[in-house]
């Protein structure tokens, strides 16, 4: 059993989220959007497309060489602007590290619940 991976939550799990903050996270409506099929497409035509990290916080960050995304994040959040879900404008194609460090310093969490 590991701790779930919301911060500060207590609860043991198998992997990931326990129960309680899995089902917390499902309640805000924009986050099923993630499971759709028009997300799924969008997101793999977005890294065919753009395949390399845009560096957060600059585009350089890491040096010459670059490093190829891992997923596509919203520019402008999800949970602050729903209506932009899809908007092709609002995306970009991040590394899971520039990611974390996007969603730390937006949330102070990694986009989990912020209890």
């Amino acid at each position: 059993m590991k701790f779930c991976s919301t911060p500060r939550c207590p609860n043991k799990t198998d992997g990931g989220k326990c129960a309680a903050c899995r089902a917390a996270w499902n309640k805000e409506p924009y986050r099923r959007l993630y499971q759709t099929a028009r997300w799924k497409k969008l997101t793999k035509q977005r890294l065919a497309r753009y395949p390399w990290c845009c560096g957060w916080p600059t585009p350089h960050v890491h040096g010459a060489a670059g490093r190829l995304a891992d997923l596509t994040d919203h520019v402008i959040s999800a949970r602050v602007a729903p209506h932009r879900f899809f908007d092709e404008t609002n995306l970009q194609s991040l590394c899971v590290d520039c990611h974390r460090l996007k969603s730390i310093a937006e949330d102070g969490t990694l986009g989990h619940n912020r209890m």
